[in-house]
This record gives C-alpha cells, sequence and structure tokens, in this order.
C-alpha cells in the first residue's frame, strides 16, 4: 500500500486552494497577453497622431500595465506567504486566503485595483462621450456612479487597514456595494456604446454594405470598443461572490486582469487609426466619405480581378 503524504485539510479546503493556484497561472497568461499588446501599441502608434494624444495614450498604457504588473506579484508573493513563509498558520494555509486584504501585499493589490478600477472606468466614459458624439447629456449618470464607486473603494481600503481589521471576502456590508456599483457601471457603459454602435452598423450597412462598414462596427470591433470583456468578466465574478462560490477565487484575479488589459485593446486600435471618433458616422456617409469608400472598394475589386486573371 503506498503511503500518503496529502496534508491533513478538508477535500472543500484543497479545492479552494486548487482554485486559488489555478487563478494565478490564469492571471499570469492574462498578463502574457497584455505584455503582447502594449509592444504592439507602441510599436504600431501612428505618426499622425498628435504629440498630445501620444503623451495621454502612453501614459494611460503605462499606468494600467504597471497596476497590472504589482497586482500579479501581489497574488505571487500571497502563494509565496501561504504555502512556504507562513505555511504553519494554526489551521492550514487556506485560512491566508480569507484574510489576505490584511497583508501588507493584500492592501496594496486592493488598492491598486480600485485606482486601476477608477481609471479604467474613466476611460470607458471617455469612450462613451466620444462615440455618442461629445454628448455631454449622456454621461452625467456614468460620472456620477463612478464617483459614488470612488466613495466606496476608499471605505473598501479603509476597513482593510485598520488596526486589527477583519476584512475578508465575506464583508459583504462594503464589499458587495462596491462591488454591485463598480460591475453595474461597467455592464451601463458598455450597453451605451454598443448601442451607439449597432445603431450606426444598421445605418452604414443600410447604405454601403458591409466592406465599408468592417473596419468599425464588425462584430469584433464592436466587443472590444465597448471594452464587453470587462463587463462578461466581472458579471462572472460577481455571481461567484454572491452565490459564496470558490471559483470566486479565480474569477477576481482573472478580473483584476482583464481590468487593464480592455482599455488596451481600445487603445491598440487607437494607435492603429481603427478607433472610433466622434465624426466616423457622418465621415463615412458624407458625400466625401462614401466617395473614398466607394473608391477603395472599386480598387479592391480591380485588384482581386487583376489576380485572378493571372
Amino acid at each position: 500500500m503506498e503511503q500518503s503524504f496529502a496534508p491533513q485539510e478538508s477535500s472543500s479546503d484543497l479545492w479552494t486552494e486548487r482554485i486559488e493556484l489555478v487563478g494565478t497561472i490564469v492571471e499570469g497568461v492574462v498578463y502574457g497577453m497584455h505584455v503582447c499588446v502594449i509592444v504592439l501599441i507602441f510599436s504600431v502608434s501612428r505618426d499622425a497622431m498628435s504629440t498630445k494624444l501620444k503623451r495621454l495614450l502612453s501614459c494611460g498604457v503605462f499606468l494600467l500595465f504597471a497596476f497590472a504588473t504589482i497586482m500579479l506579484a501581489c497574488q505571487a508573493n500571497l502563494l509565496e506567504v501561504m504555502w512556504i513563509d507562513e505555511r504553519d498558520i494554526p489551521g492550514g494555509p487556506i485560512v491566508w486566503i480569507g484574510i489576505q486584504y490584511t497583508l501588507k501585499s493584500g492592501v496594496l493589490t486592493l488598492s491598486i485595483f480600485v485606482v486601476a478600477s477608477f481609471l479604467a472606468d474613466s476611460f470607458l466614459i471617455l469612450r462613451l462621450f466620444v462615440i455618442w458624439n461629445n454628448n455631454y447629456y449622456i454621461i452625467i449618470i456614468p460620472c456620477l456612479s463612478n464617483i459614488a464607486s470612488a466613495i466606496l473603494r476608499g471605505f473598501v481600503i479603509t476597513q482593510s487597514i485598520h488596526p486589527n481589521s477583519s476584512f475578508t471576502l465575506g464583508s459583504r456590508e462594503t464589499v458587495v456595494p462596491y462591488y454591485v456599483l463598480t460591475i453595474s457601471l461597467n455592464i451601463i457603459l458598455t450597453l451605451g456604446i454598443l448601442a451607439r454602435l449597432l445603431f450606426a452598423r444598421r445605418s452604414v450597412l443600410s447604405i454601403m454594405g458591409s466592406d465599408h462598414a468592417k473596419t468599425y462596427i464588425s462584430l469584433s470591433a464592436m466587443f472590444v470598443e465597448s471594452s464587453a470583456l470587462t463587463s462578461i468578466s466581472g458579471a462572472f465574478a460577481l455571481a461567484c461572490y454572491i452565490r459564496n462560490s470558490d471559483l470566486v477565487h479565480l474569477a477576481l484575479v482573472l478580473y483584476d486582469q482583464i481590468l487593464c488589459l480592455a482599455p488596451q485593446l481600445v487603445a491598440l486600435r487607437v494607435a492603429l487609426g481603427r478607433a472610433w471618433k466622434s465624426d466616423t458616422i457622418s465621415g463615412q456617409m458624407s458625400p466625401v466619405g462614401f466617395k473614398q469608400c466607394a473608391s477603395k472598394q472599386d480598387s479592391a475589386t480591380s485588384t482581386r480581378s487583376n489576380d485572378a486573371s493571372v
């Protein structure tokens, strides 16, 4: 009979620890994708972009990438504390998962997350403003929601760093309203952007056809422009948290990285010159824009014909 070296922990505790490890691995994979996007952004930045726009883009890209890096490093530090430095804590390593936000690395992760969340939401509000033709009325409620969410973020951080704090993932009085408001704001912004893009897609398709519309309002373009990835991952994390599922440990670290990655994908489209602008619709549907599109289509058709004849 083979000797077992399994730890003296329940199967549910071991499952939770496995989820924590898998979550960190998946977080590292998403971070690797983030690195690739960053390299692309700085390698394809268009010369036509103004110096001011380049500086703003570079600053936002750098900050979000730095935030993602710090959160991944803090998560790795948690695993080091759990399974190497302090694994003999009474109750087993599982205890560290419950009190991680009272550790220095946990407080830093939480602080970085709330700042990154505010920056990402602000970026989405800016995109909503641009896509809706610089309409100030459309961003009033999102701006107020972002401010309210920032106040709740302050409460969450204060609660976690307070001396003798018992702040955990189960501190629902503060955490649930914060996550509900933040993720709801993500979803509202995504739906607002998607609504505008779907309306534009219908208009352009009915007049010009799919070839002229795909650069700005293809399904993939709408998915990226609306930061739908953030809303999907956020809704998944919130559902796991409310249901007390062990998958919350995977969902939250994944949401941390996607929160920083999604705006970078939009920034990449800006660098490529394919991002939606306030005059995209008017430019595409104006006589000049229509002639340019028609000329491009005729040129492409001619090229395909010549290739076929050869």
